[in-house]
């Protein structure tokens, strides 16, 4: 019998599920992606936790992870459809490299990196260049600043694009905001605990 996202999460122990609840929201969007031949990125590998989970629950996909320090962190992961990248998420010059690895683009982009706003905005403005028409970028722990009080949280800035509105975020460029804008389907937020409905955790971007 297969296991569900959920099961898988607890047997590798990935914070998906226990603590954040995201396993809970997942299956809803991959569901359909779950036996094809899909490319997925995940951005924040830590110990491969999620990364050992998406392989076992996508069997024919290829997954692309990315971390500031990839040393020691994915051991026991021998299996060739994981590709391991170490580099800066906000790093365009890295992630261009990245995406040479890749060149027919991405289905699926997770970010679970350094949840800085300046960090998921700059990713954010890159990437969904680079993924395909109709997939899915998933950005989690949204209500994090980083670097200072007056920086904005990445929710902040979401839940306008989520209503429809004019997306600005002060990171990127003009033009990098109205692409990201033109090309949304749609955008859907998440709350980890209905007892605390307006702290938004974690979005699903839909390309057009």
């Amino acid at each position: 019998m297969k296991k569900t996202l959920r099961q898988l999460a607890n047997k590798y122990h990935t914070d998906k599920g226990y603590k954040h609840n995201y396993t809970k929201f997942y299956p809803r969007y991959f569901e359909k992606y779950k036996y094809k031949d899909v490319n997925l990125m995940e951005i924040g590998i830590d110990k491969g936790a999620s990364i050992r989970m998406w392989l076992e629950y996508f069997p024919n996909a290829r997954v692309y992870g990315i971390d500031i320090s990839v040393k020691n962190k994915i051991k026991n992961i021998n299996v060739n459809r994981f590709f391991p990248f170490e580099g800066n998420q906000s790093d365009t010059r890295f992630l261009k490299e990245v995406i040479k690895n890749c060149p027919s683009g991405f289905d699926i982009i997770i970010d679970d990196g350094s949840h800085r706003s300046v960090d998921q905005s700059k990713s954010l403005a890159f990437l969904f260049r680079h993924l395909k028409s109709g997939g899915l970028y998933v950005i989690e722990d949204l209500n994090y600043r980083g670097i200072g009080n007056n920086v904005p949280k990445m929710v902040e800035m979401i839940i306008p694009l989520s209503q429809g509105k004019k997306f600005v975020n002060q990171f990127i460029t003009e033009d990098d905001c109205r692409y990201i804008e033109e090309n949304t389907e749609n955008c859907e937020l998440f709350c980890k605990d209905k007892k605390v409905p307006n702290l938004h955790k974690i979005c699903f971007i839909r390309k057009k």
